[in-house]
Parts: structure tokens; sequence; C-alpha cells
């Protein structure tokens, strides 16, 4: 053992023998109390007097009692109980093992808090709602899908910053959304409540301005934006034109269909005849061989394939041009 260390352990073995000789009164409050912040110290708790060793200045010593933390809570706890063993436990730890206890032998303790009703969290989800679509949609319209009763909120001893996560399932803030309301309380971050709402708003919705015959290619002068007021997103519907550009038609389509996603498919990058790499997965397992199509196919799309060793016919599914794939239940 070097110097350094033999000193550091000196220290800490003068410190632990002069806790065990400090004899630590506590004095506690009351039977029900209720603490702010994420961590419940002793001087939440109690009163606390220390009777130090000849040569230690009490006071000193209560002041670092009175800062030991007894016991936190976890993340969406808002009542804890302790009892005269936890404080021991507690205060055995620090090596202050003279310890007498008065009054209740069990504390119930509640999370300080507040409650906000609904009109103060529709307030703090449109502010949301606005600053995320900000430069997108000034008037979107925003509502609770159903009633919501007030919700508690914890307040933190230091700090707390209140607010609200989006919905990773609605990035577009569109129809029916579950956001996040998250505390950041004492730096600790608590998932508060899932608040859903629904947005109706502004969007472009694609519409054709010509007949569209099965089998062309819709283009560019083909469409047409027209705005609308949408508390739903169609998922069978298009809202981009990058989307919509380039794809064919499964049917005919008059002027001023507004294109659904049943209505077109993508352009074939296989055709018949084709060679192709059809890969086979089964798990970590992966085998390809060569094999023709025997139909045409786009991306995503299930067609058959000879393979020419085999001579056998299989379907596969459209990966691109030079592959498609098959996989097996594992």
């Amino acid at each position: 053992m070097n110097i350094k260390n033999l000193i550091l352990a000196l220290l800490v073995t003068a410190a632990t023998a002069s806790a065990q000789d400090t004899g630590v009164m506590v004095e506690l409050k009351g039977a029900h109390l209720i603490v702010p912040g994420v961590a419940v110290r002793l001087q939440d708790l109690a009163q606390v007097s220390a009777l130090a060793p000849q040569g230690r200045d009490p006071r000193v010593v209560e002041s670092r009692l009175r800062s030991v933390e007894i016991l936190r809570f976890k993340r969406g706890m808002m009542e804890a109980r302790i009892d005269h063993a936890d404080i021991k436990l507690a205060l055995k730890r620090l090596g202050f093992t003279d310890v007498s206890i008065a009054g209740a032998k069990e504390i119930r303790i509640s999370r300080k808090s507040k409650l906000l009703d609904n009109r103060r969290v529709l307030d703090m989800v449109r502010a949301h709602v606005r600053s995320a679509l900000a430069g997108v949609d000034d008037q979107a319209r925003v509502e609770f899908v159903r009633r919501i009763d007030p919700i508690r909120i914890p307040a933190g001893r230091y700090s707390m910053d209140l607010r609200f996560e989006a919905d990773p399932k609605n990035p577009d803030y569109l129809g029916d959304s579950e956001l996040r309301m998250v505390a950041e309380i004492d730096g600790v971050i608590e998932e508060i409540a899932r608040v859903p709402v629904r947005i109706s708003r502004q969007v472009p919705l694609l519409r054709l301005t010509r007949n569209v015959r099965r089998g062309d290619i819709i283009g560019r002068e083909d469409l047409v934006f027209e705005e609308r007021t949408v508390s739903q997103l169609g998922p069978q519907l298009f809202y981009r034109l990058e989307d919509v550009v380039g794809l064919i038609a499964v049917r005919d389509l008059k002027t001023g269909t507004e294109i659904m996603k049943t209505d077109v498919k993508a352009r074939p990058v296989i055709r018949k005849g084709d060679l192709v790499s059809v890969r086979a997965r089964k798990g970590s397992l992966q085998v390809e061989t060569l094999c023709q199509a025997l139909q045409d196919g786009a991306p995503g799309e299930r067609i058959l394939f000879k393979n020419l060793s085999s001579e056998r016919t299989v379907e596969a599914t459209v990966v691109d041009r030079q592959i498609a794939e098959i996989v097996l239940d594992r």
C-alpha cells in the first residue's frame, strides 16, 4: 500500500470511529409528511441533535446528518412508508450506530404535488403542437380524444421543467395522437401521463388533372394539390408529390380523383425472363441461388421464379432489380 492510500485508509477509519462514538437523537415530525423533490432526507422527517465526542463540534455533525438521504422516490411513485429501522440503516451506512428515535413507529411520506386541470393541460398541448408545426400550420385545432381527469404533478425541491414529447407513431401531428407529459424534477426525468388528443389541420391532398388509363405512368403534370382540413390521415391517401410521381395506374382513373395507394403500383424493376439472385433466409442462415423471373415485379411484390438448378418454381419478394428474397419460418 502506498503512502497516499495509507493516509486515505486512516482518514476513513478515523471518520467511522468518530461517527460510532457520536450519539444521535432523532425526533420525528409526524406520522404523515409531505416532501418535495425526488429524494427524502432526514431533515424532511425529523429534528436532529448530536452528542459529539470531545473535540468535535455537534453543529457540524448535525448538519451532515440532516442531509442524509433516507429514500428516493421511484419514477411514478407518489407515496412511500418508512419506519425506525429504515432511518437507523441509513445512518448506520455512515457509521452512526448510537441512534435513538422518538416519534411515530411508521411514517407515510407523500410527494409534494399540484393538480393540473383540463384547461391547463390543453393549453400546454396546444403550445406544444403550435411549436412543432411552426411554419407548417399555424391554424391547427387541438382537442381531447376523451375526458381527461386532473393530472397530479410532483413538485421539485430545487428545479422542475414540465413539457410534452411527440407521439413517435404520429410524427405528422395529424389525427389521433398520444403525447407524453414528461417532467424533469431535480435532474430526474419522469413520465407523468399520456394525453390522447385529436389534431385537425390543413394538408395538401393530391388529385388527378386528367383521365388516366390502366398501365399509364403518373407524371408531375398529372397532379394538383388541394388544401383540405382533416382530422385523420387516411392510410390509403397520398400527401406528397414525390410519393406518386412515377407510379403506374392499376385501373382507369378519372380527372379529380384523389389517388389512393390501391390505385397505383411501383414500376417493375424485374422483368419476365430476367436472371435474378434469390436468397432464402432462416434466422441467421442464408443461401442464394440463380433463378429466372416468370413475371414482372416491383419492390415489395411477390412473384414467381424458376430455380435454374432444380427447375422448381418458387415465390419470392422483389428487393431490387438484382435480388429477391424468401424468408422461411423460424
